[in-house]
Parts: C-alpha cells; sequence; structure tokens
C-alpha cells in the first residue's frame, strides 16, 4: 500500500506530473482523432504522438495507411476547426502482435520437376546455386 502511495505522489509531483498530464493530453487528442474519423477507419487508428504539428497515427496495414493518407485533407482540416495544432498526418504501420502465422506446408515437387532441378545443379559451375537447387529438388526450399 505505501508503494502504491509513492507511485502515486511521484506522478503527482515533479517529472511524474508532466508524464501523466501527457497521458491526459493524448487521452483527449485520441477521442478528437477518433471522431473526424470515418467510423470504419477509426476502428483501425490510433493515436500515436503529435509533436511539432506532426501527428502520427496508428494503423495495422499499409492499406491503412493508403486510407488514412487518402482522407488526410478532410481530417487536417476537422482537427484544425477542433483547435489541434496539426501540419500534417503521417501514418505508422504497425501490425498487431497476435498469434503467429501458421507454418506453410511444403508443396510435393513432381518426378519430372525434380530431375529438372538436379540436372541444373548438375549444371551450374555456382556452390550456393548448385546446393540451393539440390535442396529445392529434395523439396527442403
Amino acid at each position: 500500500m505505501a508503494a502504491l502511495r509513492a507511485i502515486e505522489n511521484l506522478l503527482q509531483k515533479g517529472d511524474g506530473g508532466s508524464l501523466v498530464t501527457r497521458a491526459k493530453q493524448l487521452a483527449r487528442l485520441e477521442r478528437r482523432l477518433q471522431a473526424c474519423l470515418d467510423p470504419t477507419v477509426a476502428a483501425h487508428c490510433r493515436l500515436a504522438n503529435l509533436r511539432d504539428g506532426l501527428l502520427l497515427v496508428q494503423v495495422p496495414s499499409g492499406a491503412w495507411a493508403a486510407r488514412l493518407r487518402y482522407e488526410q485533407p478532410r481530417i487536417l482540416s476537422c482537427l484544425r476547426r477542433a483547435g489541434v495544432p496539426v501540419e500534417r498526418i503521417e501514418p505508422l504501420v504497425l501490425p498487431p502482435q497476435g498469434a503467429p502465422q501458421p507454418a506453410r506446408r511444403a508443396h510435393p515437387i513432381s518426378p519430372t520437376s525434380r530431375a529438372t532441378l538436379l540436372s541444373a545443379a548438375g549444371a551450374v559451375t555456382h556452390p550456393a546455386l548448385s546446393a540451393a537447387l539440390r535442396r529445392l529438388a529434395e523439396n527442403r526450399g
């Protein structure tokens, strides 16, 4: 319990107070940003930071980054009307951290393809290429 009070005191006073203030400012800005976004876009955008007129917005993929860039003039106008000192918006692509992607299964190589790969491996003079062709022929990629 005393440790919690010490942390609370640290956050309320000194440098911690500015951290709490900044977190509250960013939370208000996040709400303003979400209000300016189309609902389908808003579901995929999170405020990352605002510094020197640059608004960084986290998106899960390049497709959502493109959509955000496309709507940037309208979003900037909306945010400026709300009093946000923003000059430009930059998407920050950060894919969600979730379950790992399933391993790809190797597809079997036909006997004809295997013979062709082994023949090519024997004909090339580059050792690394020859080894790669042999691995591919053995279906080890």
